[in-house]
């Protein structure tokens, strides 16, 4: 444990970068929580819940506000994100506690906590990987770690009300832990892979396939004994899946039928109040995209939206920088699938990025902890690019992956000596103008 609680404390030269990219995150709170506290933080639910009903941006859901604010699952949450409902629960109980002292649903305070903290320790151990396991300079450190946070579904992550910037949080720390293990030649004990693929999967299923990953590239045939196989691999998914269906069949699925009755019981007020109305009927839902099966998980995949199309304007496009015409609109809400950029700069950015990126695989070839990120990313674009997952609103997703890119960026630079200062520069030119076209474009969404 003390081991465990020794991670998050500051280096001296940490402390510095902390605190300025910890400023910048509780500015972006701020204006979010401000931006959306008027239809938040009544309790009452007049007229239906607020959340569902006010909260838009891009596609990222409201669960963790719905959840603490009123302890509830929903099918979704409860199998892709095992653990997360009793994560929240505390919180839940922090936050009634508050509403019984204030009158008021206190809830974008309370989740703003743990979103910070998280987006701040993501930030520290990607400098940490860029300082003791790349063993790159201070100041490209800072830079590369700033960086990743230019990224615009990175930066969107910190203070939207969803799940991504808690899985960042454990997969950098995860990547941490692997990565000096790697360059010390230890090994992952059965009992750190349980903990670490329990809660990465906890938060989000998929992560801990991630973990399970990295126990492969620092323990290499090790994984496959019996015991760290049963303790560090076997034992968590079970646990999970367990979990999952044991919070559905008791407590999701009777919140289901509730809410199911609930809604019947209103519409026969409706009817009986105003039996002049017509009933209207909802058009179906208009199918975008095509399944694979519409059995499980395969119902959420998809086999007709364009690849590389994807790739340009939503992988590479809109999660590093955003499109300023249909701004964080829902594609569900009526946004334009693939946008052009109205100004040749962001294709420029672009294009540099993605070279950049190749240009630092490349240098990397030879590095084992860069393999074990890659194969990272390469589990993600399987789920995305060939079943399809999430395809339409990939750019969501960027904060499970897109760290990657500046891990890859600074093998560049360790293999730079002559162009090292140059290639220095052209990065901090590219996260500077990150910076100003992301938040300057945040800003003009929420402060009007």
């Amino acid at each position: 444990m003390k081991r465990f609680l020794k991670l998050f404390r500051l280096e001296r030269e940490e402390r510095l970068p902390a605190l300025v990219m910890l400023l910048f995150f509780v500015a972006l709170t701020t204006v979010f929580v401000v931006h959306y506290y008027p239809y938040f933080s009544d309790f009452s639910y007049k007229g239906g819940n607020p959340f569902f009903r006010h909260f838009r941006v891009s596609g990222y859901d409201s669960f963790l506000y719905i959840i603490t604010s009123r302890w509830s699952t929903f099918h979704t949450i409860v199998f892709r994100h095992p653990l997360l409902v009793f994560m929240l629960f505390p919180l839940h109980v922090l936050n009634h506690w508050l509403y019984l002292g204030t009158g008021l649903n206190c809830v974008q305070f309370v989740i703003a906590v743990p979103l910070l903290f998280s987006a701040l320790y993501a930030f520290i151990f990607l400098l940490r990987i860029f300082r003791h396991v790349l063993e790159m300079g201070l100041w490209e450190s800072r830079l590369l770690a700033a960086m990743t946070f230019s990224f615009a579904h990175i930066m969107l992550a910190v203070f939207v009300p969803d799940h991504f910037i808690l899985s960042m949080f454990l997969l950098t720390l995860t990547l941490y832990v692997a990565g000096m293990r790697m360059k010390n030649k230890a090994a992952f004990s059965a009992g750190e892979a349980f903990w670490l693929t329990l809660l990465t999967g906890g938060v989000t299923l998929t992560n801990g396939v991630k973990t399970i990953l990295a126990s492969l590239f620092v323990n290499g045939r090790g994984v496959f004994k019996v015991r760290f196989l049963l303790i560090g691999i076997v034992l968590p998914f079970v646990l999970l899946t367990a979990i999952s269906n044991l919070t559905y069949e008791h407590i999701t699925r009777h919140e289901e039928v509730a809410r199911s009755e609930q809604k019947a019981r209103r519409d026969s007020l409706l009817r009986a109040k105003y039996p002049e109305r017509k009933v209207v009927k909802k058009a179906p839902h208009k199918r975008v995209a095509e399944p694979i099966s519409e059995q499980g998980f395969l119902k959420w995949s998809d086999m007709t939206t364009p690849r590389l199309k994807s790739i340009w304007h939503n992988q590479f496009g809109e999660s590093i920088q955003l499109h300023e015409k249909d701004l964080l609109v829902d594609s569900q809400f009526g946004r334009e699938l693939f946008a052009p950029y109205s100004n040749v700069w962001n294709n420029v950015v672009e294009i540099l990025l993605i070279l950049l990126f190749l240009a630092g695989i490349w240098c990397g070839r030879k590095s084992r902890f860069l393999w074990l990120c890659l194969a990272w990313v390469a589990f993600d674009m399987t789920m995305h690019l060939g079943f399809g997952f999430a395809l339409r609103e990939i750019y969501l997703m960027t904060a499970h992956w897109a760290f990657v890119i500046p891990i890859a960026i600074a093998f560049l630079l360790k293999g730079s000596s002559r162009w090292r200062k140059p290639l220095a520069a052209l990065i901090g030119g590219l996260t500077l103008f990150l910076y100003i076209h992301n938040v300057s474009l945040i800003m003009s969404y929420f402060v009007s």
